[in-house]
C-alpha cells in the first residue's frame, strides 16, 4: 500500500545543517523543491546558494567551491567556524544573460518584499495598476504555438525577486480540462526579449516559468500563500465545456531586474514554452526531440477573461533595489 506523506511535514523533520543550490534556471525540474526545502526545513543553521546561471560551470567556480568549504570545514571537521557569519540567504538578480548582481539577505521570500497586483487587460494586451472596468476576452488554440500574452513596462528600475502568481479566469471551449502553461518574459527597450541560462532551453530560457492543469486548480489553503498557491492534487475537477472558472498558476520563483523602459511579458498558452517553437538536443533523449515531451489533455480553444468581475491578475514581488543600482 502507498503511503502519503505530506511534503511539508518531511520537511519540518529535518534539523541537520543545510547548504540549499537553489537555481532560476531549474525551472520544470528542481527550482520548485529547492525553494521550499529552505523555506520548509526547521534546521536552525540553514543557507540558500542561489544562481541563474548554468549548474556544473557555476558548481566548480571559485566562489562556489569556497562556499561550501566554509561549511564543510564547520559542520564537518569544526575546523573553522567562518560560515557562521555569512548570511542565510545568496540571491543573483539577473540583468542579461551574463550580467547579474549578488544580494545577500537573511531570508527567502526576501525582507522587504512588496507584493504587487497587476490586472490583465484584454482590450489592450497589457498589465494595468487598476482593475479594468470592463469585461473582455482573448483566446488561443491550446494545441499550437500560441498565447494569450499581455505586456507591463516599467517606469523606473524595478528588481522583481522571488515568486509570482497568476491568477486566471479562463474556458476550455472544447474540453472538461486544460494544461495551462505560464511564461514570464523580459524585453528590453526594443521590445526584443533578454534571454538567460537554463536548463530546458540552454542559453534562451525565459525570466520564469509556470504551470497548472486545470483541474487541479483546487488550492491547499493550509499549505498557499498569496504569492504561492499550492495546488491539492487529492480530488481532481473536470469542467464542463465551455465553462468559465477561476484558478491560480503558481510560478517559479525567479529573479530579475528591469531597467526603466523595459517590460515585462506574461504569456499564457497549451504548449511548453508557449510561442516558442525550437528544438533543442539536451537534455531531450535523442538529437532533434524537443525537451519534455509532454502528453496534454488540451483540445482546441482556451479563453481568458479579463476586466469586470473576472479579476484576472499577475502578483509580482517588487524588493527594494541594492547598493548596486
Amino acid at each position: 500500500e502507498e503511503l502519503e506523506v505530506d511534503e511539508d511535514d518531511l520537511f519540518a523533520v529535518i534539523t541537520q545543517p543545510a547548504l540549499i543550490c537553489g537555481s532560476w534556471s531549474s525551472h520544470g525540474f528542481f527550482s520548485r523543491g529547492d525553494f521550499r526545502a529552505f523555506r520548509k526545513i526547521d534546521s536552525e543553521h540553514k543557507w540558500l546558494y542561489n544562481h541563474g546561471r548554468e549548474k556544473w560551470a557555476t558548481f566548480y567556480e571559485s566562489e562556489g567551491q569556497a562556499f561550501r568549504q566554509q561549511f564543510f570545514d564547520h559542520f564537518l571537521k569544526e575546523s573553522d567556524d567562518r560560515i557562521l557569519g555569512v548570511p542565510p540567504v545568496r540571491v543573483e538578480v539577473r540583468d542579461t544573460l551574463r550580467n547579474w548582481f549578488v544580494r545577500s539577505e537573511d531570508d527567502f521570500p526576501l525582507p522587504g518584499t512588496e507584493y504587487r497586483e497587476l490586472s490583465l487587460d484584454a482590450a489592450t494586451d497589457s498589465l494595468v495598476d487598476a482593475p479594468p472596468d470592463e469585461e473582455r476576452t482573448t483566446s488561443y488554440d491550446a494545441t499550437a504555438s500560441d498565447s494569450a500574452a499581455f505586456e507591463y513596462t516599467f517606469e523606473e528600475p524595478t528588481s522583481l525577486v522571488g515568486y509570482q502568481r497568476l491568477k486566471l479566469w479562463v474556458t476550455p471551449e472544447d474540453a472538461s480540462d486544460a494544461d495551462l502553461y505560464v511564461t514570464v518574459r523580459k524585453l528590453d527597450r526594443d521590445g526584443e526579449e533578454v534571454r538567460f541560462h537554463g536548463y530546458i532551453a540552454p542559453l534562451a530560457q525565459p525570466a520564469a516559468l509556470g504551470f497548472l492543469r486545470l483541474s487541479h486548480r483546487a488550492l491547499d489553503e493550509a499549505a498557499s500563500t498569496a504569492w504561492n498557491p499550492y495546488p491539492d492534487d487529492s480530488s481532481p475537477e473536470t469542467v464542463r465545456p465551455g465553462e468559465t472558472v477561476a484558478c491560480h498558476v503558481p510560478i517559479r520563483a525567479s529573479g530579475t531586474f528591469f531597467r526603466a523602459g523595459e517590460a515585462l511579458r506574461v504569456e499564457v498558452s497549451g504548449t511548453f514554452l508557449g510561442e516558442d517553437d525550437f528544438e533543442v538536443t539536451y537534455p531531450a533523449r535523442r538529437r532533434g526531440e524537443t525537451a519534455l515531451e509532454l502528453e496534454t489533455v488540451n483540445e482546441g480553444v482556451h479563453t481568458v477573461h479579463t476586466g469586470g468581475e473576472y479579476d484576472s491578475g499577475l502578483l509580482v514581488p517588487e524588493v527594494p533595489l541594492g547598493p548596486e543600482h
